[in-house]
Order: structure tokens, then C-alpha cells, then sequence
């Protein structure tokens, strides 16, 4: 298997590892969408809150943004939670991005576009990889993680609106 084989398939089998992970742990029943709608301060936010995925790029990544954000700061006292966060973000949004807009994307993205996406989805691997990390990050570590990505999301975005995708 080649590097970017695995690169590739490496988010995807930490997703699985903490799901897994997830053992004989109770889990509370989802809030009603409306609920969550109530208390989210954005869009993005109650998206996140009731799991449901955009259809546009840029809703996939104001998703992205608006989970992030928080890592850095609650990476110390809830690491597990952090990298869950990071996870799913990246499965059900950085993911779906990819598949549409990136390199062989169905939606046949510009190269600049397609190039932009594919970065991104190098730096959100970064991210993960320090939160899975056998030593946990200190949240300076997933702050620079974090502008890394938001970096690279702004040159998505760029590339969107120079394509009239946006």
C-alpha cells in the first residue's frame, strides 16, 4: 500500500478505532432538531448539533470552521471529546468535500480547486494526528493545527468563488 493509500485510509480507521472505543458506555438520546436549533448561536452550529450534512461547499466548510474553533481550548480537560469532535467533522464534512470538489471530485472541480481541497484535507490529517497522539497536545500544539487548516479553508473558499462556485 502506497503512502497516500494510507493516508487516506488512516482517518477513517481512527474513526472506527473510537467508535469502538465506545464500549458498554451509555449513550443519551439525540435532542430534537428544533432543540438544538433553539440553542445553537449559527447555522453551522445547529448543523452540527442534529449531524445534519450540507449540500454546498460552503456550508460544508463553515461546519468545519465552527467545529474546530473550539478544540484548542477544551483539548485539556476533554481530550477524548476533542478528537471525537475531530473525527466526525472530518468524516461526515472534510470527507464530503473531498468526494465532491476534490481531485476525480464527482462535481468536476477546477485544478486550483481541486489542489486547495486536497491541502486542506493534508492539514485536517495533521490536526488529527497530534490529537491521536500517544502523549495528548497542549492546546497551543491544536491551536497551530487549527490556523493551519482555517488557512487552507480560506484558500479553498478563494478557489471556490474564483471558480463562481460560491
Amino acid at each position: 500500500m502506497d503512502r497516500r493509500t494510507f493516508s487516506s485510509l488512516l482517518p477513517l480507521a481512527l474513526a472506527a478505532a473510537l467508535l469502538a472505543c465506545g464500549g458498554e458506555e451509555e449513550v443519551e438520546p439525540e435532542a430534537p432538531a428544533d432543540t438544538a436549533t433553539a440553542t445553537a448561536e449559527t447555522p453551522a452550529e445547529a448543523r452540527l448539533e442534529t449531524g445534519a450534512a450540507p449540500d454546498d461547499l460552503a456550508s460544508l466548510v463553515s461546519d468545519i470552521r465552527a467545529g474546530i474553533e473550539p478544540l484548542p481550548a477544551r483539548v485539556d480537560s476533554e481530550p477524548d471529546a476533542v478528537r471525537e469532535q475531530a473525527v466526525e467533522l472530518y468524516v461526515t464534512r472534510q470527507e464530503e468535500i473531498e468526494r465532491r470538489w476534490g481531485p476525480n471530485g464527482e462535481r468536476n472541480p477546477p485544478e486550483a480547486l481541486a489542489r486547495a481541497v486536497d491541502d486542506a484535507e493534508a492539514r485536517f490529517h495533521a490536526l488529527m494526528e497530534i490529537l491521536n497522539a500517544a502523549t495528548p497536545p497542549d492546546s497551543a500544539a491544536v491551536a497551530e493545527r487549527v490556523a493551519a487548516l482555517e488557512a487552507e479553508l480560506d484558500r479553498v473558499e478563494a478557489e471556490a468563488r474564483s471558480a463562481g462556485l460560491e
